[in-house]
């Protein structure tokens, strides 16, 4: 089964407050909303294993916060700019 993932995208100190404080609510800059299924269904490799990360990986926002199917997530500045470098090398295939 498949599930709606919903990808945010916020400043960095928006995050770093939300990390601090679970009551802390974002502002996000951009939504996209992409089916679970993605990070599994595509099987050209490498493109298949950048998106299982960008979508399934990442790190726990706060305890505080759940889902009933996993904890919500971020990827850090850092992370995301590696995921977009490798995003670059399928720009043939997209």
């Amino acid at each position: 089964m498949a599930y709606l993932t919903t990808i945010a995208s916020a400043a960095p100190d928006e995050l770093q407050r939300l990390v601090a404080d679970s009551s802390h609510i974002i502002t996000p800059t951009r939504f996209e909303f992409v089916s679970h299924y993605l990070a599994y269904g595509v099987h050209i490799q490498p493109l298949g294993a950048a998106l299982r990360m960008a979508i399934d990986g990442g790190e726990q926002i706060h305890p505080d916060l759940w889902h009933p199917f996993r904890a919500p997530l971020f990827h850090s500045a850092v992370a995301v700019q590696d995921l977009h470098r490798e995003s670059n090398l399928f720009g043939n295939l997209c």
